[in-house]
């Protein structure tokens, strides 16, 4: 396996990435509606540090897919991230992964020994640009969540909880240890596409017919396979594909390393894979690799501290409690910043 290094260029206004815990408590404080407790107290704090400082211009505190996992008061907890956003946006975490895979498959196939990963490539627009550019009101496009989606979200939810707790019961009782849970976790892509192609196989035998979510992971399968053909990807086709997904530059590319590590941990730790687990997952992907500061819950802020990918990704992270640790170290960065 070759040696590469990742380079990581991050923003020169620094990120903050909030929990969605974080965010939705944020929001029982604009409303009144949090309880007298220490921990509201300290998220009101940093609520109004962060509106402050990126009224300054000083920070940016992104919007992200979190809204996707939030089953109740949709359209007030948008409004708190519109709040401290000043309505600048990440791409969602899908368009990113395909902004990387596209990033490795080049270094992959032109043999270059740096994995370059850019904060740009996380935004439509530039962050800097939009942060100078919102001095007045914000309007942000917001829509409610039908009872329908809800209950579709939740059902998903559940089922995705099901099946991790299956495989971590699996793997336990086959004393799969975390080394070796991580070489399986770092092939996922690769399995996905043969499972994909298995389904392929069937609905041309006639087995059963697909379904819409079948539709689409034949969709997205075709749109990497002609992505790796036009950037000149050797051999063509699939063959060349699965040379790539089990490559070193894959594996080192953060979208599929933050992961591999974060599951191969859940699965393998003590205790069952909690209901928000895996979407906290999906969001520390894209905000470990472009933010200067993460606030997440506790068990994850154990997850990384373990795994070392702060140092990895160069990039603090708290919990809620170290609200006083987080106002102080970023007060001093920014002061930095400005000499």
């Amino acid at each position: 396996m070759g040696e590469f290094e990742l380079k990581i260029n991050k923003c020169p206004v620094p990120l903050i990435w909030l929990d969605t815990s974080v965010l939705i408590n944020m929001t029982k404080n604009r409303l009144g509606e949090a309880k007298d407790s220490d921990s509201y107290i300290k998220e009101k704090r940093l609520f109004d540090f962060i509106y402050q400082t990126v009224r300054k211009e000083k920070l940016i505190c992104p919007q992200a897919d979190q809204l996707e996992e939030v089953t109740h008061s949709f359209r007030e907890i948008q409004e708190t991230q519109s709040m401290l956003s000043r309505g600048i946006h990440l791409r969602h975490g899908d368009d990113i992964k395909d902004i990387q895979i596209l990033g490795a498959m080049n270094t992959y196939i032109n043999k270059m020994k740096v994995i370059e990963v850019n904060y740009q490539d996380a935004f439509e627009n530039g962050p800097i640009i939009e942060l100078n550019k919102h001095h007045g009101m914000v309007v942000d496009v917001y829509g409610n969540k039908s009872e329908r989606v809800l209950a579709k979200e939740r059902d998903r939810k559940s089922q995705y909880l099901e099946m991790y707790n299956a495989l971590k019961k699996s793997r336990r009782e086959a004393k799969i240890t975390f080394e070796e849970q991580l070489e399986v976790e770092f092939t996922g892509e690769y399995q996905a596409v043969l499972k994909t192609l298995r389904k392929c196989l069937d609905f041309l035998c006639g087995v059963r017919f697909p379904t819409e979510e079948d539709l689409s992971q034949i969709t997205a399968l075709t749109s990497l396979l002609k992505s790796w053909d036009r950037l000149g990807g050797n051999p063509q086709g699939l063959n060349g594909l699965f040379s790539f997904l089990t490559s070193a530059e894959w594996r080192q590319t953060p979208c599929n390393d933050i992961p591999a590590h974060l599951f191969a941990k859940l699965v393998t730790r003590d205790g069952n894979v909690k209901p928000g687990d895996p979407k906290d997952v999906s969001q520390l992907t894209f905000a470990l690799a472009y933010c200067d500061y993460v606030v997440c819950d506790r068990a994850m802020w154990n997850l990384i501290m373990e795994l070392e990918l702060d140092e990895k990704y160069e990039v603090r992270v708290f919990t809620i409690a170290n609200v006083d640790e987080i106002i102080h170290i970023i007060v001093n960065d920014t002061i930095k910043v400005s000499h």
